[in-house]
């Protein structure tokens, strides 16, 4: 392949002079692999590694590419490492090129172990002691009283704010006498972090002495974990200032209190605040309108399943959690209403691989009710009977359950996926009960209040493809719908679907699309009611390129819109 580069020379000041230059570039063709083979010797190592040969990526028809013989010896590393060889490195395997045997543009690829690599890395290593240094950084520095306690056969040090050392045995995934492993190692130290209560996990070996001159022989490890504990109380205030595509703009002041190692297993409770107000800036109509946000909650994260059964889970790739919370939210509209909501909930999130993750919330109620209504809204809201019912006074009690599917984090993938997928049930449990003991006409309330009864599905599908190294094409759908039954004849208004603003429909002002082909009467850009659904349907499309350094450039197409099952 030949091709022609010109260069010319800018026109200079004192002499108009130009010059250029015609460059014949011939590409030739690329070297294609034609046998790639393990040179095997007579150590247990080199037949380790041709025992896993079969799972290399170097096959018959690959270009020559010096990046994949780097990601071959990483991954016959990665191999022994699991298998005990402590002390192997990748650099002590060479590969070698033979193109002698073809007269095409072919090659054979070899790899051998090098013939100097040292004893000790040729032998596997075993577990020896194990010793957790639980408080390493406080030890250090503050001289507080330490302990020595054994506990499943390791040795803990540990100060009176550690936590407990059967809380953390449970996140080490080796023991004495096992071979040493560098997945387990890796896992150790990702449960450990997961905990929240570590500012740094360090895993470090020490090996012991031994006598090398018998080729059968192996060695000893002496493990030892260092966890550098974080601070256990925490307060973090944050200021905003913010600007809404409805032309609200106002500040957010948000508080934040964090109690870590609460009953010395690790837990962790949080207390959080938060106090806003917005005002509309714009002219027109409406210029003037009000809105005050207030929010406390509080939330108890233990880093275990508290139930009262056993829970069959592989606990292998990240901790598994229980959250209790309760919070209490309010927003005021000035001169048209304010609506309270109370919550409290109790679940489960867990990883079933380091790309999937689920959340589930066996228990959630969520009380809300609409107060100091102005005579302005409450004529909406009668000339409204669906919008009346979504703001009805009702309990939301149910389920709720989250899976997601996350390639993200793969930055050397070329493609890769997210999917989230949820699911919420409200209603369907207590309906049952009731419909079991009192028949299916008697009313449906709890505490003298009715209870919302729905079923809401919605899934969001994201498709990343990278072109060269700073370039994406990135694709959405999000589809979901909410069904409504029984007691309920709409969802509430905190459960219904919204659409556009920044993150959805960007060429409209945020949740002032839809529902379907309705308009209102009267067309406020500066309106305080957003437009909410029961099915909603998105869909993006975007290239993202940069620019000029840190400035970066994005093209995109929005669709998508929100209907109601229902019109009245």
């Amino acid at each position: 392949m030949a091709f022609l580069i010109q260069e010319f020379w800018p026109h200079q000041k004192k002499k108009e002079h130009t010059g250029s230059w015609k460059y014949d570039i011939e590409v030739k063709e690329p070297y294609i692999l034609e046998n790639y083979v393990f040179i095997s010797d007579s150590t247990k190592v080199a037949a380790l590694i041709d025992s896993g040969m079969t799972r290399t990526r170097l096959k018959k028809g690959l270009r020559y590419e010096l990046e994949l013989f780097k990601q071959e010896r990483e991954r016959v590393d990665s191999l022994v490492k699991r298998q005990g060889y402590y002390n192997f490195q990748p650099d002590y395997l060479i590969f070698r090129v033979d193109t002698n045997q073809y007269e095409e543009r072919k090659y054979d690829l070899y790899l051998s172990i090098k013939t100097n690599v040292p004893s000790s890395s040729l032998i596997p290593y075993y577990i020896g002691d194990v010793m957790v240094y639980s408080d390493y950084d406080q030890s250090l520095g503050k001289g507080l009283p330490l302990d020595t306690v054994s506990y499943d056969g390791m040795t803990f040090i540990e100060s009176k704010r550690s936590i407990k050392p059967k809380f953390i045995a449970k996140s080490i995934h080796f023991r004495e006498a096992d071979l040493y492993n560098q997945r387990r190692q890796n896992l150790t130290s990702t449960r450990l972090s997961s905990m929240g209560n570590y500012k740094f996990v360090n895993v470090r070996y020490r090996p012991m002495d031994m006598d090398t001159s018998d080729p059968g022989t192996h060695g000893i490890l002496e493990a030892n974990i260092f966890l550098s504990p974080l601070k256990k109380r925490s307060v973090r205030a944050e200021f905003q200032l913010l600007s809404k595509s409805n032309n609200f703009v106002g500040p957010v002041f948000q508080l934040n209190y964090k109690n870590r190692n609460l009953f010395k297993g690790g837990e962790i409770i949080e207390v959080s605040g938060k106090i806003g107000f917005e005002t509309q800036i714009a002219s027109g109509r409406q210029t003037g309108l009000n809105s005050f946000e207030t929010g406390l909650s509080t939330s108890i994260l233990f880093p275990r399943f508290i139930a009262p059964f056993r829970v069959p889970l592989n606990q292998a790739y990240a901790l598994p959690t229980t959250k209790v919370g309760v919070g209490f939210s309010t927003v005021n509209r000035v001169s048209f209403f304010r609506f309270n909501s109370i919550l409290a909930s109790y679940g489960y999130t867990w990883n079933t691989s380091w790309r999937m993750s689920h959340e589930i919330n066996p228990i959630s109620l969520n009380f809300v009710t609409l107060s100091h209504t102005s005579e302005s809204f409450d004529s909406i809201l009668l000339a409204n009977p669906l919008l009346q019912r979504s703001f009805a006074q009702q309990f939301i009690i149910g389920l709720t359950y989250s899976v997601q599917y996350n390639e993200l984090l793969r930055r050397n993938k070329r493609n890769r996926f997210f999917i989230l997928f949820n699911t919420d049930l409200s209603g369907n449990v207590i309906g049952g009960i009731q419909n079991a003991f009192n028949g299916p006409n008697v009313e449906k309330k709890i505490f003298g209040q009715p209870y919302a009864q729905y079923t809401k599905f919605d899934v969001d599908i994201r498709h990343y493809t990278s072109i060269g190294t700073q370039s994406q094409w990135i694709m959405r759908a999000f589809a979901g719908v909410g069904l409504p039954y029984g007691n309920s004849f709409s969802l509430p208004f905190a459960k219904q679907y919204f659409s556009a603003g920044p993150n959805s429909v960007r060429a409209f002002r945020i949740r002032s699309l839809g529902p379907g082909t309705y308009r209102p009467e009267v067309l406020d850009v500066a309106s305080f009611f957003d437009q909410a659904g029961d099915i909603k349907f998105e869909a993006n499309i975007e290239y993202r390129f940069p620019i000029v350094g840190i400035l970066k450039g994005a093209l995109f197409a929005d669709a998508g819109n929100i209907w109601l099952l229902r019109e009245k």
